[in-house]
């Protein structure tokens, strides 16, 4: 098959990742697949998987989609795609015009757990002839917000490279870690991703705060870039932190993230967190928010811990548990990456898609799914 993703931009966040790596797993499978996409600094990670970029304004909203919705009727008819699968509502809007121009079907994905979903945006959603979830909480938020059938909503989570996220050996891990000034007594507890308020590194440092005396080995690798930086450093200089948080700026997950103990995500909001799956695979087990995705990916007590969203009390409980079962933490670690290697393949997930393509394919023009 000829597949086209339409993104409204390549940022460099998870959506933007989930989309890289389902578009490496369908062409292992076989498929062809293109990216058109707003511009932005996440195209060098299309650009690394030597994947074909076309830039069209998707991210100028009414301006822009003419002109995107021009040019990729064009690129598109001349390549002789069989789908349109696109990511967020503007290139949803986009797609679907474009999908029903050239005759073909329009699949679309919900990335996140949660949209603006006024009256208007919920008109303006555009969603495909089938719909892909990340989790099964997503699939009955579209059901219940957006009256998206059950039977045109499949649910196929974010799949990884089980190759390259893996955990290290003893010299590599001592090695990296002595980089970020990290002793192999230190308790690392690493969370990943953009800095901003809805990511929740703030909960995390307050928590911290109120441990860091009673286990001084305890730290926090933050890793990732945004607006919020300087606020996230004055508050590490007014619980007089120091050196026990570390933001060193945007990570390479799969160098860094074996090298640690734990992984934290504690945001306010998620879609499902490919960072998360990430450390799973690397062999951490996770402290995260109880966000949509996050039962799905862990299992309290067995795979991490799930805390209430906003609650440092119970962030502070959690890390203090960490402090004080390394054991306990590291089986957790290990199972965790025995469940994410059948769940999360990269291979495993883009086959689901893929068959879930075929099948709408194979229906009679004018069915529904």
């Amino acid at each position: 098959m000829k597949i086209a993703m339409m993104i409204k931009y390549v940022k460099r966040d998870g959506v933007c990742l989930a989309v890289v790596n389902l578009a490496v797993g369908l062409r292992q499978l076989g498929h062809e697949v293109v990216v058109i996409a707003g511009d932005g600094p996440g195209r060098d990670l299309v650009e690394a998987e030597k994947i074909p970029l076309y830039r069209a304004p998707i991210d100028r909203p009414v301006t822009g989609w003419l002109r995107a919705y021009r040019d990729a009727c064009r690129w598109l008819r001349q390549w002789n795609a069989d789908i349109v699968h696109t990511h967020y509502r503007y290139a949803n809007i986009v797609g679907k015009s474009v999908a029903r121009r050239l005759g073909i079907p329009q699949v679309s994905t919900l990335n996140t757990g949660r949209l603006p979903d006024s009256w208007l945006r919920v008109k303006l959603s555009c969603w495909g002839d089938l719909v892909f979830a990340l989790a099964q909480e997503s699939a009955q938020y579209l059901t219940d917000r957006f009256g998206v059938s059950p039977d045109r909503i499949v649910v196929v989570p974010p799949g990884v490279d089980t190759t390259r996220f893996r955990p290290v050996d003893e010299v590599t891990r001592a090695r990296t870690r002595s980089e970020f000034g990290l002793t192999d007594d230190d308790r690392v507890i690493i969370s990943i991703g953009r800095l901003a308020p809805i990511k929740g590194h703030h909960y995390l440092i307050q928590a911290l705060a109120r441990i860091h005396r009673q286990y001084p080995k305890v730290r926090l690798l933050i890793g990732g870039e945004g607006v919020y930086r300087g606020e996230l450093e004055r508050l590490v200089a007014h619980h007089e932190l120091g050196s026990k948080v570390l933001m060193p700026g945007w990570l390479d997950p799969a160098r860094v993230l074996p090298t640690a103990d734990a992984f934290a995500l504690v945001s306010n909001m998620e879609g499902f967190a490919v960072a998360a799956v990430e450390a799973g695979l690397s062999g951490l087990a996770a402290i995260r928010t109880d966000v949509p995705g996050a039962r799905d990916a862990v299992t309290p007590g067995v795979t991490g811990r799930i805390v209430p969203i906003g609650d440092v009390d119970a962030m502070t409980a959690a890390l203090e548990d960490f402090a004080q079962h390394p054991d306990v933490w590291r089986r957790m670690g290990a199972e965790t990456r025995r469940v994410f290697l059948e769940k999360y393949d990269l291979l495993g997930c883009a086959r689901k898609v893929a068959e879930a393509y075929e099948r709408l394919r194979s229906r009679q023009p004018g069915s529904t799914w």
